[in-house]
């Protein structure tokens, strides 16, 4: 009799042997340490979508904007590497900013912590409604995109439509 655990096989009833335990570990290590990558990864994700989905609100709306004008991105990369934000020079804030206007459905795959903290400026769109998506199965594309995109890059032109197309 194998138990399986994600994956992980290991004998039920029999004995272990020091090699057997070492192997059992080894593989419980792997499967569990790949999991946490993909999940790292796919908040990563996240991540650098809100920082662009901030940016382009910010540009859009920002009270005091007209004062930064195009030196926003250089501005707000030197206080967010002074603030130990990883990964937020000009160039990464301009490709999150890119990320976010390429792939604005997101923001259904975002935990409900971020999302309820957009309010409703991510659904506005200038009354477009293209945000407002209800059907779970669309809600789980949605974040089978978001992985996806991960996975195989954000500069990919056909995630979307690649993601889509998985069963």
């Amino acid at each position: 009799v194998v138990a399986r655990m994600q994956g992980v096989t290991t004998p039920a009833t029999l004995p272990l042997s020091f090699e057997r335990l070492v192997t059992t570990i080894g593989e419980a290590h792997a499967e569990l340490a790949a999991q946490a990558a993909r999940a790292v990864n796919a908040s990563l994700t996240l991540r650098n979508w809100l920082i662009g989905f901030h940016i382009e609100e910010y540009e859009r709306r920002g009270v005091d904007r007209q004062q930064y004008g195009e030196k926003l991105l250089d501005r707000l990369a030197e206080s967010l590497i002074q603030k130990g934000v990883s990964r937020c020079d000009r160039r990464e804030l301009y490709r999150y900013r890119q990320f976010y206007l390429r792939y604005p459905q997101i923001v259904d795959a975002l935990p409900p912590q971020f999302a309820s903290q957009l309010g409703g400026a991510a659904h506005d769109g200038g009354g477009d409604q293209r945000f407002a998506i209800t059907n779970c199965d669309r809600k789980h594309e949605l974040r089978r995109t978001a992985q996806y995109v991960l996975a195989n890059g954000a500069r990919r032109r056909d995630a979307v439509h690649c993601a889509s197309q998985r069963t």
